[in-house]
């Protein structure tokens, strides 16, 4: 009975980091995405449109297009001062590191489609802290993805288009903690919490292009929700002068990717 409730307060303590989820989206993928701070939509062209508006592939001209790249995010240290509940708890994080690929291809017409192919690293991230409080709770969130999305385009006329595609993504997921607490506001107790698990997820995307004028463009494109059920590893430790609880098995954690 105690191991279950061990089991439950750790659970507990991840619930709140799904909240933040939104803050893992990288939406830049590609050079001209970056460039312009991914308001990429109407105005894609070259090979991302493949990935970010596949309508728009049928009005690049009659030739393969291919890019490769990469981007690197570095995340300083973050410095924390101060106290919590009148204990010192100044700390800073470790500053992260991350290098991106990005793959995207459109296809020579074929009538009047156009295929195309895109792999990309649409969220992720990382945040690992070594201060005894922050521990406690935040020692480690990692997130991994990568995203395969093979797509078509094609031409209604020679004004409106539309497009779509499939999404198949790889999620990898990490959470630690490690630290004593009081529980109960009297009895120090060590909680540790060790998960780790991955999936395979699949999704869709949708565009349509107008082009009205020659020099005028308007587009809307939709990502569907997608939900990463992350298989794996959980490893709960609770220990104090009450007794040692520890539950060692599988797990599962669900995370709605962002759109």
């Amino acid at each position: 009975m105690q191991s279950r409730y061990a089991a439950l307060f750790f659970f507990m303590l991840f619930i709140p980091s799904s909240a933040i989820a939104g803050g893992y989206k990288i939406p830049e993928q590609s050079a001209n995405s970056m460039a312009l701070a991914a308001a990429y939509v109407a105005n894609a062209h070259g090979a991302d449109p493949s990935y970010y508006n596949p309508a728009n592939m049928v009005w690049e001209d009659d030739a393969a297009r291919m890019e490769i790249g990469a981007s690197c995010i570095k995340l300083p240290q973050v410095d924390f001062s101060g106290e919590v509940a009148g204990f010192p708890a100044g700390s800073s994080s470790r500053p992260e590191q991350f290098y991106l690929p990005n793959f995207h291809y459109v296809s020579p017409q074929a009538g009047d489609f156009r295929f195309g192919l895109s792999m990309a690293v649409p969220f992720g991230l990382s945040k690992r802290w070594d201060g005894a409080l922050q521990k406690l709770t935040a020692e480690e969130f990692t997130f991994k993805t990568v995203e395969l999305n093979p797509s078509f385009g094609y031409k209604i006329n020679d004004r409106l288009s539309m497009g779509g595609g499939a999404r198949g993504i790889y999620s990898d997921g990490k959470v630690k903690s490690d630290g004593v607490t009081l529980i109960g506001g009297a009895i120090p107790t060590r909680l540790v919490r060790r998960m780790d698990g991955n999936d395979v997820t699949f999704a869709y995307n949708l565009a349509i292009a107008y082009k009205p004028v020659e020099n005028l463009a308007m587009a809307a494109t939709y990502r569907s929700r997608s939900v990463a059920n992350l298989e794996g590893n959980a490893f709960l430790f609770s220990s104090n002068s009450l007794g040692t609880s520890v539950y060692d098995s599988g797990g599962t954690v669900k995370a709605t990717l962002p759109t």
